[in-house]
């Protein structure tokens, strides 16, 4: 785990086994993952309007690689990413 210069754990470089033994976890309100568990597509415009708005272009293919994201799932909405 590394520290800032604060003291500060970064979360750069935890791994998931060290968020969980930290006891962090991550995840949706029920009810809103009970709607997106039924609702696939609202899942996959969820995933292009995150990435549109928030990610860099250049990072999208690494990312959905990452987690195992095929392109021609995500909806992107108003804008296609490039």
């Amino acid at each position: 785990m590394a520290e800032a210069q604060d003291g500060a754990v970064t979360a750069n470089d935890l791994y998931v086994s060290q968020l969980r033994e930290l006891g962090i976890e991550g995840g949706f309100p029920q009810d809103v993952y009970d709607l997106l568990r039924h609702n696939p597509g609202l899942a996959w415009r969820a995933v292009g309007k995150i990435l549109r708005e928030h990610v860099p272009q250049p990072l999208h293919a690494e990312i959905r690689a990452a987690a195992g994201i095929p392109e021609d799932r995500i909806t992107w909405g108003e804008r296609a990413p490039g």
